[in-house]
């Protein structure tokens, strides 16, 4: 049975959250990455994850996994392989937005 519940409610200095994506893990654990920034486009744009362990009530704290100083990092997906390795794909903007 499938439910719905927030991730996160506040990410201190950052206002936007853009482009979430989800997959389950082989031990039944979903994980979601998204981008947070100051908005759209912005140069503190970064990616950021989280997991929900099956059977849990609650979404672990969410983690910053790539923060490129003065790039805008977006739109992640999630992919799993089969051997059950996680894989993050992101975007890069460089110069100006």
């Amino acid at each position: 049975m499938y439910q719905s519940r927030f991730i996160f409610h506040v990410i201190a200095g950052l206002p936007s959250h853009h482009s979430a994506t989800i997959a389950e893990l082989h031990d039944g654990t979903l994980m979601a990455a998204w981008y947070s920034c100051s908005y759209e486009t912005a140069p503190d744009s970064a990616i950021y994850f989280s997991t929900l362990k099956k059977g849990s009530d609650s979404w672990a704290t969410p983690r910053l996994i790539e923060d490129t100083s003065g790039i805008s990092n977006g739109n992640p997906v999630l992919f799993i392989d089969k051997e059950g390795r996680a894989r993050c794909f992101y975007v890069s903007l460089y110069g100006d937005s």
